[in-house]
């Protein structure tokens, strides 16, 4: 028993449009809150930086042995 749909939106996908949910961005002075993003930023960076270089030296000693 096989039915036929013809007409059906099985399988379409519905979009919703670029501009729904979008609230403007504040205006002001962010130079404060740039400040403390890019302090916090440099911090992970140096860190993830840092556990790379570790983790090169143990590969490097590793390999040694």
């Amino acid at each position: 028993m096989v039915s036929n749909i013809k007409g059906s939106s099985i399988g379409s996908k519905r979009r919703r449009s670029s501009n729904e949910d979008h609230t403007p961005l504040p205006t002001g002075s962010p130079s404060k809150l740039d400040s403390k993003i890019k302090a916090i930023l440099r911090k992970k960076v140096h860190k993830c930086q840092d556990i790379e270089k570790s983790h090169l030296s143990l590969l490097a000693r590793i390999k040694l042995l």
